[in-house]
């Protein structure tokens, strides 16, 4: 069978007829996932660190400090000349920033008062800052330089990495790395020295590093890239995310997080195998920083401020069910930001979704909440999907004689969720599901898979969450697929 055209199913109730043009509609709704926290400067919010008595946030309006994950913030600017911060860095109780134009400055009381250390920098216009040890690194447009005595005195590092633009930081053991607008370098000598890593990189452009469980994760103009060998060779690790700008990463226990340009916070639960979006609720898709506090998630913007989120809230954003090799029955159980088909299914062979209308199956490449779809897997696996939930979701089949495919919920539901106004329309016994070389007859209706199902009248069809989160799946008799190819 061509993987690009869906099989030609035949019923053992009836040959598959005409199935109209339905207009799906959806009910229910879910609380927002983030919200826009205490913080009072709505500006831009270059980056957060975690400091000894709580969270910091540097703001083009100065330092922020949050003793409670970032619900409420004080402002701590007392002795900065130069309130654009783009950089903080923290080494035992001593505090630093990195400004736009006035250097460096350094607090030793918890940020209320902060003095300039710029001697022998001669660039002040500081993009990131480093704590590494008894060193700091600090990155400036024309470079980077290293003070070994607290920001006392400042020289210019150049073996080895010259005057590259560093957009992040990141250290793995004795080894420090540097993300660059020409790649990924790394030091084995605290910094005095650098040679190249990037080999596998098919973009240069890496503007923020992230170490999780021994692995090295790179945000690129192209997504995620991932090293297992110590950026000794990178491999993508875009799954739902490729061609993607991501300007930050922040890892919590066994989950990853990148905040892009333009498109949100996405997570990942597998090192990076998969991403999913995870925005309910946000009000800014430009995300500059990303930081994990306790269970919360929170974000920074450009000209959009902080916002915040529980894990498990992201968590209890998306569902997750299998796919099997081969066709599969599949629809979108959430409502998602992008109802691309290559989006919601990435691991699916592209240009294989299709739709059964009017007598044919039609291919699609976006896809809608509550209609069922086939889909073509090269292997078995598990799909995610991210969004909002819904209660119900109905089809209007405005004549009789028609098999319609029809989608499910976020939960489980019992097949009796699946109604017909008025009564009676929906043909008994002639809902059918598919479990990869049989069609058989569910008595759950699963999340992200599809259902057959035959009515013989005028209706609207309605699937509901009551008795949502049924136990388990209990499937009949298979029923033998018979099938032509085109």
């Amino acid at each position: 069978m061509p993987r690009g055209e869906p099989m030609r199913v035949r019923f053992p109730v009836r040959l598959l007829q005409t199935m109209c043009l339905a207009l799906f509609t959806l009910g229910g709704s879910a609380s927002a996932q983030w919200i826009q926290n205490g913080l009072p400067h709505q500006g831009y919010i270059s980056c957060f660190a975690a400091g000894r008595t709580g969270l910091l946030a540097g703001t083009d309006g100065g330092v922020f400090l949050s003793a409670d994950s970032g619900a409420t913030w004080g402002q701590i600017n007392t002795g900065l000349t130069d309130t654009h911060v783009d950089a903080i860095a923290v080494s035992d109780t001593t505090l630093f920033c990195g400004t736009y134009g006035g250097g460096v400055f350094l607090s030793r009381n918890n940020g209320a008062g902060w003095v300039p250390v710029n001697n022998g920098l001669t660039d002040t216009h500081v993009s990131t800052l480093a704590a590494r040890g008894t060193r700091l690194f600090a990155a400036t447009w024309g470079g980077l330089w290293i003070s070994t005595n607290g920001g006392g005195s400042w020289a210019q590092v150049t073996t080895g990495l010259g005057n590259r633009f560093v957009y992040a930081f990141a250290a793995n053991g004795p080894l420090l790395f540097a993300g660059t607008w020409a790649g990924v370098f790394v030091s084995a000598d605290s910094g005095g020295t650098w040679t190249p890593a990037s080999a596998g990189l098919t973009n240069p452009w890496v503007f923020a590093l992230a170490v999780s469980g021994g692995k090295i994760f790179a945000g690129t103009q192209d997504g995620v890239f991932l090293s297992t060998n110590n950026g000794g060779n990178w491999i993508s690790a875009s799954t739902g995310l490729k061609g993607k700008t991501v300007l930050s990463l922040a890892a919590g226990g066994a989950n990853l997080f990148a905040g892009t340009y333009g498109a949100g916070v996405y997570l990942s639960s597998n090192s990076g195998l998969n991403w999913i979006p995870v925005n309910a609720g946000a009000g800014n898709m430009f995300v500059r920083a990303l930081a994990v506090s306790g269970t919360y998630l929170l974000a920074g913007t450009y000209f959009g401020g902080s916002w915040r989120s529980t894990v498990p809230d992201l968590f209890a954003s998306f569902t997750s069910f299998s796919v099997n090799a081969g066709w599969n029955l599949v629809s979108v159980p959430r409502v998602p930001q992008d109802p691309s088909a290559s989006v919601l299914f990435p691991g699916a062979t592209p240009g294989t979704f299709y739709r059964y209308a009017n007598g044919t199956f039609q291919q699609v490449a976006g896809l809608n909440t509550g209609e069922g779809y086939w889909a073509f897997y090269d292997s078995p696996g598990a799909n995610t999907i991210s969004g909002t939930k819904f209660t119900s979701a109905s089809v209007t089949v405005p004549t009789g004689n028609r098999w319609v495919l029809v989608g499910s919920l976020a939960g489980s539901a019992p097949t009796s969720a699946l109604t017909s106004g008025p009564a009676g329309a929906i043909e008994p016994g002639t809902v059918f599901g598919w479990n990869g070389s049989l069609y058989v007859h569910p008595t759950t209706l699963e999340p992200g898979h599809g259902y057959w199902v035959f009515v013989n009248s005028p209706c609207t069809l309605t699937i509901s969450s009551s008795g949502a989160n049924a136990a388990g799946a209990e499937e009949a008799a298979g029923i033998p697929l018979e099938t032509h190819r085109r």
